[in-house]
């Protein structure tokens, strides 16, 4: 998936985590320079990718029923509350 900041611009070479909601467990997750990332080893649930320093983020829900590969495409990541 590609994550873009608010206004849209890619959020580039970033570093972050992904959090499980319910478990808080986490995972380390970067950014390439165009924006991409590649979430992976994600059972059902729903998770919280935190980016630059947690000020970016985004939440999503994976599916019991979902494939091995879920394609999200291009993400517009919030500014954390």
């Amino acid at each position: 998936m590609t994550f873009e900041t608010p206004d849209g611009t890619p959020v580039k070479l970033a570093d972050g985590m992904v959090r499980n909601l319910a478990t808080g467990e986490t995972s380390g997750v970067f950014t390439n320079s165009a924006g991409r990332a590649v979430l992976s080893k994600l059972a059902a649930g729903r998770y919280r990718v935190e980016l630059a320093g947690g000020d970016l983020v985004y939440d999503f829900t994976v599916e019991e029923t979902a494939p091995a590969i879920i394609r999200l495409g291009t993400q517009r990541m919030e500014v954390a509350q």
